[in-house]
């Protein structure tokens, strides 16, 4: 068990068999299967609260609307969404 930092220096409790860090990067060991609608909805408030014009919204919408979809590119879609998330000052 590993503990890591999530959004807003929240931190979560993680068995090291859940993921694949062998490329210097965390990845999920589902990656290929489809995500959940909890990850989903999480990726739909994160497109609405980014600072990205309509259309980057639109695109955004359209990678998540995707019926193939897998956790691997849901976490990709969640890492860009969230560096694009307004500055906390």
């Amino acid at each position: 068990m590993k503990g890591i930092e999530l959004t807003q220096g929240k931190v979560a409790l993680v068995d090291d068999e859940d993921f694949d860090t062998s490329s210097g990067t965390a990845i999920t060991i589902d990656h290929e299967e489809l995500p959940s609608n909890k990850s989903v909805f999480y990726a739909h408030e994160l497109i609405r609260t980014c600072t990205g014009d309509e259309d980057y919204k639109e695109i955004m919408e359209a990678k998540l609307n995707d019926p193939e979809l897998s956790n691997m590119e849901l976490e990709n879609i969640i890492q860009e969404l969230q560096m694009n998330q307004p500055k906390k000052y």
